[in-house]
């Protein structure tokens, strides 16, 4: 038996809706949410909120907390098929700063097309392996390890915009769009809006099943 750790995640994982609502199609709100990895669940509840009459499942290693039900699961070892109900009535998949930390999140995303339903849309965000903070990194010779953040000392996996498109052409799911995550401070934003792909950290991808 697994004995699960707090989540550590909680306090650093705040609500991300803002960050992907505009690719979001409301229907009335009757949506389906599932989020993989869901951390501090503030992005469930603020889903729910918005879309009242939407459904939300949260799935993560670590216990329920005081913001949303979580199903407990280890993401590198998830039983699609034990939830394929819910999987085949998900319009919205959420991988907010997750792949990154999967053993093999190829498979996981191969595994999770053979029970999402058609046209089911999956939103992933990722730290930007192209930007300059890791280019600073290998200038240091020194790649930090932190407990949370662009250096997460349980990052697995690094990725850039142009290596998703050729990760996700190798499982044949179609990449609609991509979007670099600006900073909230106006200053830096204006800054980055110069060269996002150098100076952004995170970016996200919209995937179609």
């Amino acid at each position: 038996m697994h004995t699960f750790k707090k989540n550590k995640y909680e306090k650093f994982s705040g609500n991300r809706l803002s960050d992907f609502s505009e690719f979001v199609e409301e229907k009335n709100g009757e949506l389906t949410f599932v989020e993989f990895g869901v951390g501090s669940g503030f992005t469930l509840k603020a889903i729910k909120k918005k879309y009242q009459n939407s459904e939300i499942y949260g799935f993560d290693i670590y216990p329920t907390n005081k913001n949303v039900k979580i199903i407990q699961e280890n993401l590198n070892y998830f039983k699609f098929s034990k939830y394929k109900k819910i999987l085949k009535k998900t319009d919205y998949f959420l991988l907010l700063d997750v792949l990154e930390h999967l053993i093999d999140p190829m498979l996981f995303l191969k595994n999770l097309t053979k029970y999402a339903k058609k046209n089911a849309t999956i939103i992933i965000s990722c730290p930007n392996f192209s930007s300059l903070r890791m280019f600073c990194a290998w200038i240091n010779e020194s790649l930090p390890k932190e407990h949370h953040g662009y250096f997460d000392e349980n990052h697995l996996h690094w990725f850039s915009p142009i290596s998703f498109y050729n990760f996700f052409g190798e499982i044949n799911m179609h990449k609609t769009l991509s979007k670099y995550l600006f900073s909230k401070n106006i200053l830096k934003k204006m800054v980055q809006k110069i060269y996002p792909k150098r100076l952004c950290s995170q970016f996200i991808f919209i995937v179609k099943i």
